[in-house]
């Protein structure tokens, strides 16, 4: 069966048209990727150096006492931090999620 310039170039533009879309969906999915391994990977860091920034004395005289008056304390603010952190990059990624993909 013989087909018609026009019909090749409508048939290869498709095929073009296809191709770029899964180009874009593959860079989309590295993107996502990729972000949310580096809030992982800032999260976890920033979790690794909150003990480096306490004194060791502090985490002593407070582990004879119960948890909450550990935060109670104010020397472990680090710790608060990083949940504060870890909250807003979890609800950044939910948003970009939702915005993006259209996923609930």
């Amino acid at each position: 069966m013989k087909r018609n310039n026009v019909e090749l170039t409508d048939e290869i533009l498709r095929r073009v048209e296809l191709l770029d879309s899964r180009d874009a969906k593959r860079k989309n999915r590295i993107y996502f990727a990729l972000s949310l391994a580096a809030c992982i990977a800032f999260v976890v860091g920033l979790s690794v150096s909150v003990p480096i920034l306490i004194s060791d004395e502090v985490l002593q005289v407070e582990a004879g006492y119960q948890t909450a008056t550990l935060f109670a304390s104010g020397a472990v603010g680090g710790y608060v931090l990083v949940g504060v952190v870890a909250f807003v990059i979890g609800g950044a990624a939910m948003f970009f999620c939702m915005k993006r993909f259209g996923k609930k």
